[in-house]
């Protein structure tokens, strides 16, 4: 999925129809205006210490944008990394997982011999090199719920790499919970941290 692509369709699509404000939300002045609201922050803070004592940490993902001829087009390559065709003579490679202070000479390193094994003998060309920032929890499950702390602050985060499979389900448990009260499934709900 082009996440990228899907994301600003939408954003462009709830922009025009009304749906859509954009702009910096500051928690506390939302929460003194709206009956609760749902921080879907990622790596940035939606809460502060509202959220102290739910472990998370941040992890950075780097792929490469590469040109390359000869891929077949409905292939995608996995081995330890994966190399997915974006287009004729266009793939992109990755992705790392690095905990921790991003480094990205080391993953390009890591990333172009990845490269060279998956795409068997092509040569390829090197075009970007992109990063992102992933939150994970400490059990690498995601988190949502309303904030032990603080009831009227919900969550969706923590969705690690998996952020596009992940959201729809996150989102349906809040829709459910929000209508008729339905609790959060216990694997993932944020509660499960304690206080």
């Amino acid at each position: 999925m082009d996440t990228a692509a899907l994301i600003a369709a939408a954003r462009a699509r709830w922009l025009k129809a009304g749906r859509l404000r954009e702009g910096r939300l500051d928690v506390a002045e939302a929460l003194a205006r709206y009956e609760t609201v749902i921080a879907c922050t990622g790596a940035e803070d939606g809460g502060g210490r509202a959220w102290a004592g739910v472990p998370c940490a941040r992890a950075t993902g780097e792929i490469l944008r590469v040109a390359v001829d000869g891929m077949d087009p409905d292939v995608i390559l996995n081995r330890g990394h994966w190399a997915l065709p974006t287009g004729p003579g266009e793939a992109r490679v990755g992705a790392t997982y690095t905990r921790g202070a991003a480094n990205p000479d080391a993953a390009r390193v890591e990333l172009e011999a990845s490269a060279r094994a998956l795409l068997a003998g092509r040569g390829f060309i090197v075009t970007a090199q992109e990063s992102g920032v992933r939150v994970t929890a400490a059990d690498r499950r995601p988190l949502c719920g309303r904030c032990p702390r603080e009831p009227r602050l919900g969550v969706i985060n923590g969705l690690g790499s998996k952020g596009a499979l992940l959201a729809p389900w996150l989102a349906r448990q809040w829709v459910e919970h929000l209508a008729t009260g339905a609790p959060f499934k216990p694997a993932v709900e944020v509660g499960r941290f304690g206080g």
